[in-house]
């Protein structure tokens, strides 16, 4: 249950930052893909809330965005 609710959080955070958030089917792994001056944020239907949570951090860290709001959010060792 905990993991749901930081998902739901992370997601929060992505429209925030406004990234729109997209769900497909698929061999792909996913991740943050700017397009035409705009963000988005692209999950396999697959994958279950473990991975989209890894996904989220993993991406905005590498993007450099919301870093303040990710961390108090997730625990440091998580980011680390």
């Amino acid at each position: 249950m905990e993991a749901e609710k930081t998902l739901q959080e992370l997601l929060d955070l992505l429209e925030e930052l406004s990234i729109e958030v997209k769900y497909h089917r698929g061999n792909f792994r996913g991740g943050l893909v700017f397009y035409n001056g705009k963000k988005y944020f692209y999950f396999n239907r697959k994958d279950d809330t473990e991975t989209r949570i890894s996904l989220i951090v993993s991406e905005l860290k590498q993007n450099k965005l919301g870093l303040d709001r990710l961390t108090a959010l997730i625990e440091p060792t998580e980011i680390s």
